[in-house]
């Protein structure tokens, strides 16, 4: 059985009234593959290059987003590889 559950998040720029719209936010994917003994779990992030930032802020979010996804799927591998109950 494959549980998932999806949800959106809104850009904290978005909640404090401002417009989103085109440069504004990334599309994150994600994508599930079963391999020998388990599943690969690919998250793909786009979308950098077309916000509407400094370079600097750009180079900024992109590192920012990489240690954040990696913490992120730290846990969920932790998660994944508990026993179920």
């Amino acid at each position: 059985m494959l549980d998932v559950q999806l949800w959106g998040c809104v850009p904290r720029h978005v909640r404090a009234g401002k417009a989103a719209g085109r440069g504004a936010s990334t599309l994150v994917e994600f994508f599930l593959a079963e391999v020998e003994g388990g599943t690969l779990l690919r998250v793909v992030e786009r979308g950098f290059a077309a916000l509407d930032v400094s370079p600097e802020r750009r180079a900024s979010s992109i590192e920012g987003n990489t240690k954040g996804w990696e913490f992120q799927l730290d846990v969920a591998k932790r998660d994944a590889e508990q026993p179920f109950v």
